[in-house]
């Protein structure tokens, strides 16, 4: 599963996904854990266009910002 929306809030299990949304300064609330072997990223809804950007491959952020990204979202995954 990739995304879902509910009460604006937006999960992903998408890492790299994850990795651009935080970069970007969406607001990052936690890590679920439906089983034990899938984790879904949860954020603050993000801007419509942030998400359009992303799925037309029109999206740019910074290599040092996705890189940070990465790393937080690794330890986040080590956690568990």
């Amino acid at each position: 599963m990739t995304a879902k929306h509910s009460n604006d809030l937006f999960r992903t299990s998408e890492f790299l996904f994850a990795c651009f949304l935080y970069a970007k300064g969406v607001p990052f609330l936690r890590t679920e854990w439906p089983t034990s072997q899938q984790a879904f990223f949860v954020f603050k809804q993000p801007p419509g266009d942030l998400l359009l950007a992303w799925q037309t491959a029109l999206d740019s952020v910074s290599a040092r910002a996705l890189y940070d990204a990465q790393n937080f979202f690794r330890d986040e995954l080590r956690k568990r």
